[in-house]
């Protein structure tokens, strides 16, 4: 009866699911390719018993004992199959979220902004580590939201320790909370986690992750070099340009920050606002300013939060027969096309297996993964390595010794 209950009291939640499942339906089992793959591999070696082997590429070890446990329990293809669970968590805690903040036909709207992501459905798939830490901050925050403390704690504890820059948020909060004279000592948890952690990977004889460090600075480490960007002004850099340019317009983005800004003139402003604020402005001089390559999917743990509020406009304003068809059209158009007309002048387009997309010369491959058409293209790159057509993009199809063995395939000769 209780889970009747549960089910008839969020049915709001049917349609973004639906929507997200059928984005998302195309893709289980698809190969894992580029900064997915190095991220797969590392969690199979994790399956393999040999984590350490490759300690200098690799986050804290939450996402391979997550996969790790999925790979014993239904094979090696179930990597996909987490990151739709995950995906699902994400849209529930966002839903949850809103609903709490605002009212349900808000924390609808919200729930199918975050469903139909192109940045959010392309990092799903692979379960990539900042999908990972976006998917721990929206849980963490609407248990937060919800006053279940403890159990907060314990899970933006898990989100540290899957990657250590979703410390960010439970600071914001602890934060706020200081400045409001609360104080709970089971917010101390992620901090003491992340303690233990870095205490551990030095003791151990090895270093936080530090690989792709392009800093001057980049013999200190990862650490040294945040450290030495706040003290020297150093956040304003060619990385960190990039990057906020991708979180104010890639692909649309743009839109959501006018409508938060129009949330902002006219909403109230509580501590939960104050709160995603604040991470939004230590998430981007200290995370989104690191000198390393400028990816798309850095910007998404704050994302989310443009959706919130961007919903709450919506959901009040009077123009709204107006807005939703716009909206409506931005999401179409930034899920299966690279045609926002501001990206187009500020990035120039590569193809990748057919598909035209958004990229830089300060980052890879890696940064074509915003939207649809690289889960596409990456969908093409499937089907001509089983059918071991040789003579299709090879440059594309190089496969490791390694990967031909995991997924037993055939090379090109």
């Amino acid at each position: 009866m209780r889970i009747y209950s549960s089910i008839k009291k969020h049915y709001l939640l049917i349609p973004s699911i639906t929507l997200y499942t059928l984005l998302f339906l195309p893709f289980f089992t698809l190969l894992p390719y580029l900064d997915g793959y190095n991220e797969f591999y590392l969690a199979y070696s994790f399956f393999k018993g040999n984590y350490f082997e490759h300690w200098l590429e690799y986050e804290p070890p939450i996402k391979s004992i997550l996969l790790t446990v999925f790979f014993h329990l239904f094979g090696i293809y179930s990597y996909t199959f987490a990151g739709y669970l995950l995906g699902l968590l994400g849209i529930i805690s966002i839903f949850l979220i809103t609903k709490k903040l605002f009212d349900k036909k808000t924390a609808l709207l919200a729930s199918y902004l975050l469903a139909t992501s192109g940045l959010y459905v392309s990092t799903s798939v692979f379960s990539l580590n900042d999908f990972m830490v976006t998917i721990f901050i929206l849980l963490s925050f609407a248990l937060y939201v919800h006053k279940k403390y403890i159990v907060y704690a314990v899970c933006i504890t898990i989100g540290v320790l899957s990657k250590e820059t979703t410390i960010l948020f439970p600071l914001s909060i602890l934060l706020v909370d200081l400045y409001r004279k609360r104080f709970r000592y089971t917010d101390l948890l992620p901090f003491l986690a992340l303690l233990i952690w870095i205490l551990y990977v030095h003791l151990s004889g090895h270093a936080l992750w530090n690989d792709w460090n392009f800093s001057k600075t980049a013999s200190g480490g990862s650490l040294y070099t945040i450290a030495n960007n706040i003290v020297t002004l150093s956040v304003f850099n060619q990385y960190a340009y990039e990057n906020w340019l991708h979180l104010l317009f890639l692909n649309f983005n743009w839109v959501f920050w006018i409508l938060t800004i129009l949330y902002v003139i006219k909403g109230k402003r509580n501590d939960n606002f104050y709160i995603l604020v604040l991470f939004a402005f230590l998430y981007s001089f200290l995370v989104l300013s690191f000198q390393t390559f400028s990816i798309a999917r850095y910007v998404l743990p704050i994302l989310p939060f443009l959706y919130i509020y961007s919903a709450s406009y919506i959901s009040k304003s009077s123009y709204q027969k107006y807005l939703i068809p716009l909206v409506v059209l931005v999401i179409v158009l930034s899920l299966f096309s690279s045609s926002d007309p501001i990206s187009n002048m500020i990035w120039r387009k590569d193809t990748l297996l057919s598909e035209k997309v958004y990229t830089s010369n300060l980052d890879g491959r890696d940064g074509m993964t915003y939207n649809m058409e690289f889960l596409f293209a990456a969908k093409r790159r499937n089907a001509i390595i089983y059918s071991n057509d040789c003579k299709s993009s090879i440059d594309l199809l190089d496969l490791s010794k390694e990967e031909i063995s995991i997924f037993n395939l055939q090379k090109c000769k």
